[in-house]
Formats: C-alpha cells, structure tokens, sequence
C-alpha cells in the first residue's frame, strides 16, 4: 500500500482502509491498517490541524504520516496491534 504523507481520515476510508481494514482515531493520532495483495499492511498518523483552527470534522482535518510497518501482517488484529506499540516512532 502506498502511504501517502499528508492525507486525512476521510480520504484513507475511501482508498482501501475500510474493507477488511481500518481508520481510528485514538487521541491526536491515527491507527490505520488496510489489506492488500501482500497482507495487512500498518500505518501510524497523526493530526496536523484541528477542528476548531478548520472549521472541519475531524475526518477532513490532515494528517502526517509518522511510520509504516516495514513488513505486511497475517491479519488486521496483528496490524493494530503493532500500530499501538508505534504510537510514538
């Protein structure tokens, strides 16, 4: 999966990360894990904008990428979990 640096909740939800994936946000940052052809593959965000600095929800605010698992995972459970253990990479 490509990850895009600069992106938002919404924009990951509809390219690849709602099925059989997943967008959370967990505080000021975001857990995301999506399925490709490799397995799951783990991306850690975090929020570059506010809702009260926008005007937006939170889905359209902007997020910078902080890591990418380097290796895919079996299942989605296995990919969340190591965006937990990531939160602050």
């Amino acid at each position: 999966m490509k990850w895009e640096q600069v992106t938002t909740m919404e924009h990951l939800e509809m390219n690849g990360c709602s099925t059989q994936g997943a967008v959370l946000k967990y505080g000021d940052k975001v857990l995301v894990c999506g399925l490709t052809y490799k397995g799951f593959e783990a991306a850690v965000y975090e929020f570059i904008e506010d809702e009260e600095e926008t005007g937006l929800s939170y889905i359209e605010c902007r997020l910078n990428l902080r890591t990418t698992s380097p290796t895919p995972f079996d299942d989605g459970g296995d990919a969340m979990k190591w965006c937990f253990e990531h939160l602050n990479d």
